[in-house]
């Protein structure tokens, strides 16, 4: 079918970042799609996080991929994963934000540990609002103010009692969203992700 097509497409194309680091967000969506089952619930913020999944992530059925819809509300993913988690305790609830997007509410992962709300928050950490460098650069020839420091997730997660993994190399990011699906408690997967990106393309 042409979706199938597609599919393979730009899958073939994320395989040409699989040794690549900082790791190609691309590469990311496409090893975590292998951890998504059916059932589980996705919710994302905007940005790369939200661009690269669409590409990638299964749809099993109408809970399995939750976003901002056109309002592209920033910090969305982090809020919506704990809820889900509590609606469908027995689900696996993977959360997807960019650094500049969890840190807007990443006061609320406390709540998540003290609700024991399992989810496992994938934040790509690019050091920037990534998806706005390219925007902008189109539109005005360079981008302006979009790099920003980032602190250390992991070492936060571990400061509020919960899981966190660094993931620097692409060879590890299925192992390392396993572990964190399988922890009981929550978790961050702390991708170092490539502000420098290409998008899938297809004809």
């Amino acid at each position: 079918s042409r979706k199938a097509e597609v599919l393979q497409h730009v899958n073939d194309q994320a395989d040409e970042y699989k040794n690549t680091a900082p790791i190609h967000p691309g590469y990311l969506m496409k090893t975590l799609a292998e951890c998504v089952k059916p059932d589980t619930i996705v919710s994302t913020d905007v940005g790369n996080c939200q661009i690269f999944s669409r590409y990638y992530l299964p749809l099993h059925n109408p809970l399995s991929y939750m976003q901002s819809g056109v309002w592209n509300a920033m910090s969305f993913g982090l809020p919506t994963a704990i809820v889900a988690k509590l609606e469908h305790p027995e689900r696996n609830v993977i959360g997807l934000t960019g650094d500049g997007a969890f840190m807007m509410t990443m006061g609320d992962f406390i709540t998540a540990c003290e609700l024991k709300a399992n989810i496992v928050m994938v934040v790509l950490n690019d050091g920037a609002y990534g998806q706005m460098i390219p925007q902008q650069t189109k539109q005005y020839g360079s981008a302006y103010e979009c790099e920003f420091l980032s602190p250390n997730f992991t070492e936060f997660a571990h400061a509020c009692g919960a899981m966190g993994i660094r993931v620097e190399d692409p060879n590890e990011i299925k192992n390392a969203v396993q572990t964190a699906l399988q922890a009981d408690t929550p978790a961050i997967v702390e991708v170092m992700t490539d502000k420098q990106y290409t998008l899938p393309t297809y004809t």
